[in-house]
């Protein structure tokens, strides 16, 4: 008989495999969908994860220093910085002159600390020409530029200093930063200044960081006909025949600058949230980058009104070499990879990159996170918002797809033994993967779950209201876990410090082993669900839950929230038609694993019958870790009995044994 039932299931994956819309289009389980789902993150992660691995190299330096702050530092601001910028695109080299206006924070300031990337000829020199004394050291295993003032400063002095810097750049990532924005070619140059060829304060905390507001106005010599995109105002141009002189003005005050020049195409989308929104291009296919550019006006615009208005005169979209990968924000412009700008906006995963990009502009620069163990308060928080807006482009269950995805992929990719809090001083792992599954997907997904738990527009209340109080350009006050919390109480009227502790400050998740059974009562139908946490851990989470129920031909389920009792939930619900199918947490909104009692039952019909078997034997060699897309292309969660990451002979077996079988429950 099993032989039999396996060969009807294979002879029927060809089948499946045409028609896997049509057949579950009344149903939130569409395997076409979420393999579509899945191969977009897919696609997304190494992008993103490589965006984690430069937050991780930049900040956990910043965290150890922070950790052996000496009690006697003398603080200092840098106020003013007027930056000279020439390449030789023949040579591949680069030669930037800084001159920097430093103030003292503190009485007896002797020495500045600044992190740099030494290009191989560098010196200093006080405003009038002299040498001024400088050593590369290490300060607590990271390597610093520390600076002997021409005289102390007390609190309020300042000084002007030049910091001549030249040489080839090795386009690698540096020790404290770990950024890789370096070119410099005929094709395209670009660099930013916290790579950071331009000294930059070394910051011992968040604190430092972001303190202080920096004015930057530099001149950047490229070329006759290029193209100039940056984070600043272009103010003029010298037209010097065989070069040009680009001056810019910053427009954030953040210290932050970007700056890339080639051969570029520009599309410009203004917008009524900001005046000058441009995309640049400068190879590859540029059918698409009129839509780039509107799309970026449609995010800008979409984060405009969820949460405070943008503050900067322009966003600028600009387009790398493809070896760049993935994206970073710097405020008024974004590089992204050069194939994002090449392919269609269909690609789904070029548009969540996109606008979880343009969404640092608020998280991280006008909302700036003050505490140095909670990285996801940017990058979490972020890359929840990204996943707001992909929700007005794609299909809900598109992006439901998508943490579910993010869920199971840290699930099988992160040992319980290596998980960390998400604020913790375990934060910066050595392992940058466990430091992005946690910091950017679980982070997004606790976001996610107070949702659940408070409503999107109390949420969205409670963020608004974060970013009112925290807009760094009107009141220099950063953020932290507290301020969060608090706003979301505030706006909700519930006791969070429970959520926070188990999901901010605490690790492991539930695991929900659900069982149902179907019944009549007369005329009524009734349907009676237990649900009953059996993770290993004590930790009882009591997060209500969702059921949904499908009931007669209705595509969209009938949906109730579940509480908890410790850890046992069991609640009976009637219907005046006959339920087809029941399925838990059925948007995703739980951080957790959800396995149903009944092995083999793939759609939650309570019965594992034909259907269930072509969706097992369509997975069939299905893996949710592997890097080959021919093994990666058709898991299927839902088939994934035994939760191994694999989809695979041993799950058809288990549902062939319970073939015909329906749920009960066994208390």
């Amino acid at each position: 008989m099993k032989k039999k039932l396996l060969f009807l299931a294979l002879a029927l994956v060809c089948l499946l495999a045409m028609t896997a819309t049509t057949l579950a289009e009344n149903s939130r389980l569409n395997p076409a969908a979420r393999v579509a789902a899945q191969a977009a993150a897919r696609r997304m992660m190494p992008q993103i994860h490589l965006d984690a691995r430069r937050s991780l190299a930049r900040l956990a330096p910043m965290a150890r220093l922070a950790a052996a702050k000496p009690a006697q530092e003398k603080p200092f601001d840098v106020t003013n910085i007027v930056l000279t910028f020439d390449a030789d695109e023949a040579a591949g080299s680069v030669s930037l002159v800084a001159t920097m206006t430093i103030k003292a924070k503190a009485d007896d300031l002797a020495q500045t600390e600044f992190f740099v990337t030494d290009l191989g000829d560098f010196t200093v020199e006080d405003e009038a020409g002299n040498p001024v004394d400088f050593a590369f050291q290490s300060l607590y295993g990271t390597q610093v530029l520390v600076v002997t003032l021409p005289a102390p400063l007390d609190n309020g002095e300042t000084v002007v200093l030049k910091f001549f810097n030249s040489g080839i750049p090795a386009c690698v990532p540096d020790d404290y930063f770990g950024m890789q924005f370096c070119a410099v070619s005929a094709e395209i140059t670009y660099f930013d200044n916290s790579n950071s060829w331009v000294p930059a304060k070394l910051a011992m905390t968040y604190e430092e960081y972001w303190s202080g507001d920096t004015q930057i106005d530099y001149d950047v010599t490229t070329p006759p006909d290029y193209v100039v995109a940056t984070t600043g105002e272009l103010t003029s141009i010298d037209n010097l025949n065989d070069h040009w002189v680009h001056h810019f003005s910053d427009q954030t005050g953040n210290g932050i600058i970007g700056l890339a020049y080639a051969r570029y195409q520009t599309w410009n989308a203004a917008t009524p949230a900001v005046p000058a929104l441009e995309t640049y291009i400068h190879v590859g296919d540029t059918t698409y980058g009129q839509q780039w550019a509107d799309i970026a006006g449609d995010i800008v615009n979409y984060y405009n009104t969820i949460y405070t208005p943008y503050e900067y005169p322009r966003n600028n979209i600009v387009q790398m070499v493809e070896a760049f990968g993935g994206g970073e924000s710097l405020g008024t412009m974004t590089f992204y990879v050069a194939s994002a700008l090449n392919t269609s906006p269909e690609v789904y995963y070029s548009e969540e990159l996109y606008s979880h990009e343009i969404g640092h502009s608020w998280w991280a620069l006008m909302y700036r996170n003050g505490d140095t163990l909670s990285p996801w308060l940017t990058e979490g928080v972020n890359e929840y918002s990204a996943l707001l807006y992909s929700y007005r482009v794609w299909p809900a269950y598109y992006v439901d797809y998508y943490y579910s995805f993010y869920f199971h992929y840290f699930q099988f990719y992160v040992d319980p033994s290596e998980e960390v809090p998400l604020t913790s001083n375990d934060i910066f792992t050595d392992d940058s993967m466990i430091y992005f599954l946690t910091t950017y997907e679980k982070g997004a997904y606790v976001m996610r779950m107070l949702e659940w738990l408070l409503g999107k527009e109390t949420v969205l209340a409670g963020m608004k209201a974060l970013g009112q109080e925290f807009d760094y350009a009107q009141t220099q006050t950063l953020y932290y876990v507290d301020d969060l919390q608090r706003v979301m109480e505030e706006a909700s009227g519930a006791d969070l410090e429970n959520f926070f502790q188990q999901w901010v400050f605490s690790t492991g998740y539930p695991v929900y082993r659900w069982a149902a059974e179907f019944g009549q009562d007369g005329d009524q139908y009734t349907v009676r669900v237990r649900i009953e946490q059996v993770q290993e851990i004590e930790t009882v989470f009591d997060l209500p839950i969702e059921v949904a129920v499908y009931v007669g031909e209705a595509d969209e389920p009938q949906v109730f929230r579940v509480e908890f009792e410790g850890k046992v939930a069991d609640q009976t619900f009637a219907f005046d038609e006959k339920p087809r199918g029941v399925r838990v947490d059925d948007a995703e909104y739980i951080w957790g694993d959800k396995v149903p009692a009944l092995f083999g039952d793939v759609e939650g019909s309570n019965e594992v019958d034909g259907i269930d078997l072509i969706y097992a034997a369509w997975s069939q060699g299905g893996s949710i870790l592997s890097q080959n897309p021919a093994e990666a292309y058709n898991y299927l969660g839902e088939a994934d009995f035994n939760r191994d990451g694999l989809t695979n002979q041993a799950d058809l077996e288990g549902l062939l044994a319970n073939f015909g079988k329906k749920g009960t429950i066994d208390e």
